[in-house]
């Protein structure tokens, strides 16, 4: 279908709602390990592990709030800047710009929203359901796995596998209702090397891979700085962070769906 004046392409708008997984995934940690044998831990072991590896909870919990500028480069297409809004205890936005319009996604804790803005004016624009789960579901600071306790999904140990050089713990997080997020876990270092997520479509199921590299501190947290981002295997985008802000005292008037005009 060819985008009237005023509207963005179905497929950016399709590749976009992938970028928004850059969010879940922060903040993680990393430098890459050798290739040697992991030990038999319990899951209990794992996570604190993880959350020892990315700069301890103590780290983690000072963030109250947290911005996120970024650029997407889509696989054959333009390159869209991004700012990601995040603060205590679960609100967020993400706003995307190119050329002569603005695409905004937020939740203010109860409602997901988005927000459509063109050289022809600006309007809501609906979302289904479940992709208003999965905002909500990503909308906290804290990836799922420093939320084990208050997420209503089960957790589990899957096991241990071979990713290229590395031996990895494989822990997922199945909501029940066929958003399933697996994450791969360095068994070295326990770093998170790769999220993996399933996510239902009124059609069958569709697999959003994350790879993440060029991690950085910032305030004693280690950050993903440039990610890959591949969709059924096939990669649709590269995401870069151009600048990482914690606690920027975000006004919670930022998190609420504009008025209608």
């Amino acid at each position: 279908m060819v985008a009237q004046p005023g509207e963005i392409p179905e497929n950016t708008l399709m590749k976009l709602k992938h970028v928004l997984f850059l969010s879940a995934l922060l903040p993680v940690a990393a430098a890459w390990s050798s290739e040697r044998e992991i030990r038999d831990l319990p899951l209990s072991e794992i996570l604190s592990r993880h959350v020892d590896a990315m700069g301890g909870a103590a780290a983690h919990s000072s963030i109250q709030s947290l911005r996120i500028d970024a650029e997407v480069a889509l696989e054959a297409g333009p390159t869209h800047r991004v700012t990601i809004l995040k603060a205590r205890p679960n609100f967020f936005r993400a706003t995307f710009r190119a050329g002569d319009w603005t695409l905004t996604r937020g939740y203010d804790g109860e409602d997901v929203w988005t927000l459509l803005v063109t050289d022809k004016g600006h309007r809501a624009k609906p979302l289904d359901p479940f992709e208003e789960t999965l905002i909500s579901r990503r909308a906290p600071i804290e990836n799922l796995l420093l939320r084990t306790r208050e997420l209503e999904a089960e957790v589990s140990l899957v096991g241990t596998e071979r990713l290229f050089h590395l031996s990895v713990y494989r822990v997922r997080v199945d909501f029940g209702d066929g958003h399933v997020v697996d994450h791969l876990i360095d068994g070295q270092d326990f770093v998170l090397r790769r999220v993996e997520q399933t996510e239902p479509l009124a059609d069958g199921e569709r697999l959003t891979t994350l790879i993440p590299s060029d991690y950085r501190h910032v305030g004693g947290v280690l950050f993903p700085w440039r990610e890959i981002q591949l969709s059924d295997g096939e990669r649709h985008s590269v995401v870069t962070v151009t600048d990482i802000e914690i606690n920027p005292g975000v006004l919670y008037d930022a998190f609420r769906q504009p008025p209608p005009q």
